[in-house]
C-alpha cells in the first residue's frame, strides 16, 4: 500500500495554538508510483498548516498554502534523491 493517513483530533493542543476554535486534522494521502510523496505529505502538511498565521481567520487558505509549501519541499527532496512518486490528498 502506498497510502498514508493522519488523524490529529487535538490539533490545537498538539501545536500549542491559542485559537477559540477546537481544530482537528484528518488526512489521507494516496501515493502514486511509490510511497515517498505520500509519506512526506503525511509528515509535513499538518505541520506547515499549523505554521500559517492565517489559520485562525482563513483555514482554507492556510491549508492551501500548507499543501503548496509541502509540494515545494518535496520537489526539492525528489530532485536531490531522484524520487519519482506523487500523491493526492
Amino acid at each position: 500500500m502506498e497510502d498514508r493517513h493522519v488523524s490529529l483530533p487535538s490539533f490545537n493542543q498538539l501545536f500549542g495554538l491559542s485559537d477559540p476554535v477546537n481544530r482537528a486534522y484528518f488526512a489521507v494521502f494516496d501515493g502514486h508510483g511509490g510511497v515517498d510523496a505520500a509519506r512526506y505529505a503525511a509528515v509535513h502538511v499538518h505541520t506547515n498548516a499549523a505554521r500559517q498565521p492565517e489559520l485562525p481567520t482563513d483555514p482554507e487558505g492556510a491549508l492551501r498554502e500548507a499543501f503548496r509549501r509541502t509540494d515545494q519541499m518535496f520537489l526539492r527532496k525528489a530532485k536531490r534523491e531522484r524520487l519519482q512518486s506523487g500523491t493526492t490528498g
